[in-house]
Order: C-alpha cells, then structure tokens, then sequence
C-alpha cells in the first residue's frame, strides 16, 4: 500500500491506496473533497492538482491528459488525479483545488 497525503482547503487527510487505483478514486471514497463531473475519464478536468511529492510512484502523464490540457489551456504542473493511478509503494503527497 502506498500512503496519499491529500491537501485540500478544508484541511489534509491521508489514505492507504493500492497499486493500480487512481488518486481520484481513493480519495472520493476516503471522502476528500474532490470534484469529478465525468465520471473519472479525464474528459472534464475538474479533478487536477498538484503533486508535491511521490510522481514517481504514479503512472506517466496520459495522452488524455495532454489533450485536455491543451483544449482547455490548463498550464504545465497540473495532473488529472483521475489519471494517476499508483505504481509504486512510498508517500505521495497531493494538492487538490475545489
């Protein structure tokens, strides 16, 4: 299991999520605060953050990602937290705006 340190406006909360398992997923089922209006397939962007720590324990950046980003105009920095998926055991340590 890898521990994600969640950082939202309303304060931190950490959970153990397994390999495979996306950031958004484990977070809304821990009950972070974390919008997702399409479902977790990366189509409406309303789930990014930031990763302060532990990229490397997440999957690359996605071709979804990069299309969304540039439609949308979204700067460099950001990932879709339905689109990181944990492949790596450690801490990861995310930023997410509401």
């Amino acid at each position: 299991m890898t521990k994600v340190l969640y950082i939202t406006e309303d304060g931190q909360t950490e959970v153990e999520v397994g390999l495979g398992v996306s950031l958004a997923e484990a977070g809304v089922e821990a009950d972070v605060d974390i919008q997702h209006n399409c479902a977790f397939n990366g189509k409406c962007t309303t789930c990014r953050g930031r990763i302060l720590e532990g990229e490397n324990l997440l999957s690359p950046f996605s071709d979804t990602e990069d299309q969304q980003f540039k439609k949308k105009g979204i700067e460099p920095g950001y990932r879709l937290t339905c689109q990181c998926k944990v492949i790596g055991q450690g801490e990861i340590v995310v930023e997410v705006f509401i």
